[in-house]
């Protein structure tokens, strides 16, 4: 009887049949899908493109922004009283339409886009009017307006100060009483070399403020201490 041969072969004729097979059907398959994949690449390369040339656009309008911001003046007229009152301030400057002049009838709120204000009906309080972007030779009316006497019938003395980048300037202390309700505190503009400069109104006129005296200091004197001469 003839023994069996027991030797084991992996690599036999059936065996390299199937990987060939294998390869060609791989072959066959990379070569059918390869137009699409070349027109995938093509389309995810337009689309980075289109990307890069949208940031480059949002960079573009970014850098404006910046200039426009650099070349804004703000300013903004803060005031504040310690009576309960309703005291508003009002800046008019000239606008298209015009701006309405301060009025008792109504509130007088902004008038001009983008400029913005707190309002307070009651004091002690304050409050602030911000002009976004003041333009060279601009003149600016600042209004004081008395809105309401109810509260208090003793007047309000306001104190104002403006704020802007290149400097702060004080407002003349101002009294606002049942006789002068509406009153004309000044003028501020700027100057063609970026500067802010404020007139005080004119003293007499019929919408200025009226003159706040100044208290003169009492002198007290020096205390004098007694002797034994001076108690006898």
């Amino acid at each position: 009887m003839k023994p069996r041969n027991r030797e084991i072969n992996i690599f036999n004729m059936s065996l390299l049949d199937i990987l060939c097979g294998a390869l060609g059907a791989f072959c066959f398959m990379m070569l059918t899908l390869f137009p699409y994949y070349t027109k995938a690449k093509q389309q995810q390369g337009g689309a980075s493109a289109g990307e890069v040339g949208s940031l480059q656009q949002q960079l573009e309008q970014a850098k404006k922004r910046i200039e426009e911001l650099d070349h804004q003046f703000a300013v903004a007229v803060q005031i504040w009283w310690g009576t309960p009152l309703a005291v508003h301030v009002y800046l008019w400057r000239p606008a298209n339409p015009p701006q309405p002049e301060p009025t008792l009838e109504k509130k007088n709120d902004t008038w001009i886009s983008k400029d913005r204000k707190t309002t307070c009906y009651g004091g002690p309080c304050s409050e602030t009017w911000l002009i976004h972007d003041l333009s060279r030779g601009n003149q600016v009316k600042v209004y004081y307006v008395l809105a309401d006497t109810k509260n208090d019938p003793a007047p309000a003395l306001v104190t104002g100060r403006i704020l802007s980048a290149p400097s702060d300037l004080e407002i003349p202390k101002v009294m606002l009483d049942a006789q002068h309700r509406i009153v004309l505190v000044g003028t501020m503009l700027r100057t063609n070399d970026d500067k802010l400069a404020f007139t005080p109104a004119a003293p007499g006129s019929q919408t200025a403020a009226p003159q706040f005296p100044v208290q003169p200091q009492r002198q007290i004197p020096p205390r004098i201490r007694e002797t034994p001469e001076r108690r006898r």
